[in-house]
């Protein structure tokens, strides 16, 4: 049997306010996000109540910051802890500090936990003297008596899991993470080109800028989301992320809205413009197409296609969009078609965008 549990292992835990915080200057032109509260230590983990706005949290654990997009943390080593969290977010002013949260965390024992997937779920060697194990799922906590544990009840994603003991008295350290990738649709495959000279962080349409985005390298190893994506308001890759190194292709797996996409990302080094997005969209034309260039000082010369008119697309800065009902109608007519572009920069530019209907 699977239950919610909240078990403190704090030998001493306080909630105080900060008085510091009352001789900040608060003065800022942008609206303040609210205050963290609710922090709770359950087991090996501090969790608090999501703010509405916050991109990010800032989690001073004995005044040391650490960033996360989470609104969790988990603690491996005892000791003496204090913690409070600034919240932060984009088009927000930083929220004033949370109150602090004192606490002592010990382990009654260190244990090597060895686990193994299991289609549905994980599994775990028994711990002698165990009475039960907490079960770490993304935030979450579970107990169970059992050494396995079904993910049947937690929403598709990619999963951090980590098991606790539970003893007569006390528990044991925490293990380390396994990654599981749970009930994860393979989505289609993202391609972008992207110059050596350009600067723009790269858009990736049709993921709103809210969903919970993961990242993996090519080995399944997880990245660290906020040094790869950005958010205003879609996801956007960072160039500094890009251009991190010399591969001439850049690839990871994006992980959204329990899809799972391989994105590749061709680096070339000429400064003429070009097409960010990919020039080949699969689609059933039930929305508005959206690409991304890169102009670098020139313009959009002209855009044409069959039956093409002024009113079936607008530019905005470097976003090219082509209206749904053009994309519906030539679907009416044919599985296929392109719109073809020119772009005036140092050189002309001439492409062609290729359009094909899902099936």
């Amino acid at each position: 049997m699977v239950k919610r549990t909240l078990i403190m292992l704090c030998i001493a835990v306080s909630l105080v306010a900060l008085s510091a915080c009352d001789d900040q200057d608060t003065t800022t032109s942008l609206e303040a996000l609210d205050i963290p509260d609710n922090l709770v230590i359950e087991g090996a983990m501090v969790s608090w109540d999501a703010i509405e706005g916050a991109d990010a949290y800032d989690v001073y654990v004995n005044d040391t910051p650490i960033t996360t997009t989470d609104t969790h943390h988990m603690f491996d080593e005892e000791g003496n802890y204090d913690i409070y969290i600034i919240a932060t977010g984009e088009g927000y002013g930083d929220s004033k500090p949370s109150g602090t949260l004192t606490f002592t965390l010990e382990f009654a024992d260190e244990v090597s936990f060895a686990t193994e997937e299991t289609d549905e779920g994980i599994r775990w060697d028994a711990v002698d003297e165990a009475l039960s194990y907490l079960v770490y799922v993304d935030g979450q906590i579970f107990e169970t008596e059992d050494t396995s544990f079904s993910f049947e009840s937690v929403d598709a994603g990619l999963l951090d899991v980590r098991i606790q003991a539970v003893y007569p008295i006390g528990m044991s350290d925490v293990s380390d993470i396994t990654w599981i990738e749970h009930r994860l649709k393979t989505a289609p495959d993202m391609y972008f080109q992207y110059s050596t000279h350009s600067t723009q962080d790269i858009i990736v349409f049709g993921i709103d800028g809210d969903a919970d985005i993961q990242v993996l390298d090519m080995d399944g190893k997880p990245l660290d989301g906020m040094e790869v994506f950005s958010a205003n308001p879609e996801p956007r890759i960072r160039s500094s992320f890009v251009l991190d190194s010399e591969e001439e292709t850049k690839e990871f797996f994006l992980i959204a809205d329990a899809m799972k996409h391989r994105v590749s990302v061709g680096i070339h080094d000429k400064q003429v413009p070009y097409i960010i997005s990919s020039s080949v969209v699969h689609t059933d034309g039930a929305g508005d197409e959206r690409f991304q260039f890169e102009l670098f000082g020139g313009s959009f010369q002209q855009i044409s296609g069959t039956d093409l008119t002024s009113d079936d697309y607008h530019m905005d800065g470097h976003v090219l969009t082509i209206d749904a009902d053009y994309i519906a109608g030539r679907f009416a007519e044919t599985a296929r078609f392109s719109i073809n572009y020119a772009l005036s920069g140092d050189e002309l530019v001439i492409g062609y965008i290729d359009f094909q209907k899902n099936t």
